[in-house]
């Protein structure tokens, strides 16, 4: 007997449909006039550059202003509790983390828009040396298994990654 078997690795990160449906599902909870999904979508990649995919994240939260005149709303904080309770409130079943191994590319082009480098961005330059601004904001675990990281960085991840079991 002959026997296949295939491993299913889609649970690695969310689909577009599920992070979309997260990013819409905040825009109603914040309910305010002109605040759009593509404001949602800054926010959750905001707070994932700063390290909100982490299990220790803390009180972590960003503030958007719209740089518009007049500004389509005033300045509005999300907080990453905000983010998880939405998660939860709209039964999404994935986690932040997985929302952002989807938006990668998206996550590094809002840190570099707002020059916010990944979370483990001085971690890496105490373990490895100086590392470019370009690369900084790679500089994020959920960049690891990322086809668009820049493998110099992916491979800084990967062994920050390991040492982390190393006794």
């Amino acid at each position: 007997m002959t026997t296949r078997i295939t491993v299913n690795n889609s649970q690695n990160q969310a689909d577009d449909t599920d992070c979309q449906a997260l990013e819409q599902a905040l825009t109603r909870r914040i309910n305010i006039s002109g605040f759009t999904d593509v404001n949602s979508k800054e926010a959750i990649c905001a707070l994932c550059q700063v390290g909100g995919t982490n299990n220790a994240a803390g009180n972590l939260a960003v503030t958007l202003e719209d740089s518009t005149s007049p500004p389509a709303f005033a300045a509005t904080t999300i907080t990453l509790k905000q983010v998880k309770d939405v998660l939860k409130a709209s039964n999404l079943k994935f986690t932040l983390r997985q929302y952002a191994r989807n938006r990668t590319q998206d996550c590094h082009d809002i840190g570099l828009k707002h020059q916010i480098p990944g979370d483990l961005y001085k971690k890496l330059i105490h373990m490895f040396g100086p590392i470019s601004e370009q690369d900084s904001y790679w500089c994020s675990s959920f960049q690891m298994d990322s086809d668009v990281c820049p493998p110099n960085v992916k491979d800084m991840l990967v062994k920050h990654y390991n040492s982390m079991f190393k006794k």
